[in-house]
Order: C-alpha cells, then sequence, then structure tokens
C-alpha cells in the first residue's frame, strides 16, 4: 500500500487504531475463554498461555555471584548489565554515560498519545 498524501496518511491511521482496539477487546476475550477452558487450537497456531523463566541475583548474592562466575573462566563483568531505568535514577548527564559506556538507539514504530 503505497501513501501519497497526508490525509490518506490519517486515514489509515484512524483504521490502524480501530483495528487495533478490536484486536485488543478480541485477544482479551480469547484469553477470557482459555482461562476457563483451557488451550484453544486454530489455524495451526495455539493460543493459551506460555511461561518464561528469569533469575535476578539479588544485591547481597551478588559478589559471590560474580566470584562463581569467574571460577567458571568468565569475565563477571561481562555478564552484567545496569538497567535503563536504574540509570536514569543515577540522573547522570549523556556526557558523563558517554565516558563509561556505549549508547545503544533503537527505533520502533507506534503510536503515540498526544
Amino acid at each position: 500500500m503505497e501513501i501519497t498524501t497526508m490525509e490518506q496518511a490519517q486515514q489509515v491511521a484512524n483504521e490502524i487504531a480501530q483495528i487495533e482496539s478490536t484486536l485488543k477487546q478480541m485477544k482479551d476475550g480469547l484469553k477470557a475463554f482459555v482461562d476457563q477452558h483451557g488451550q484453544v487450537q486454530a489455524g495451526g497456531v495455539q493460543w493459551g498461555y506460555s511461561e518464561s523463566i528469569s533469575w535476578k541475583i539479588e544485591a547481597d548474592h551478588m559478589k559471590e555471584f560474580m566470584q562463581w562466575v569467574a571460577l567458571e573462566g568468565f569475565n563477571p563483568f561481562e555478564m552484567m548489565s545496569v538497567s535503563a531505568t536504574s540509570l536514569k535514577k543515577l540522573a547522570w548527564s549523556e556526557e558523563t554515560l558517554q565516558r563509561i559506556a556505549t549508547k545503544k538507539l533503537t527505533k520502533s514504530f507506534r503510536c503515540t498519545k498526544l
């Protein structure tokens, strides 16, 4: 689909918003059904819950964790990362961060509330 005018772009944007709203309602309904009756198979896919596991090393065990990693022959600092939320709490300037970190910029296409 080629969009050539602002009017077309606005029309498509409005249609996408309506479709996404309808999709959310449909998914909410299907989720409620799955909650009551279990997974649903349709169209070669299965709708239901899947689990993912992650681990959070507690602060009071971090030193021990890093020692274990080193004993395994790995550099423990290469396994560490600091979340954007944690960095924001520090309120460091971008200039300060650039001295010690590599900035990673990701783009995502989405709508945002005005």
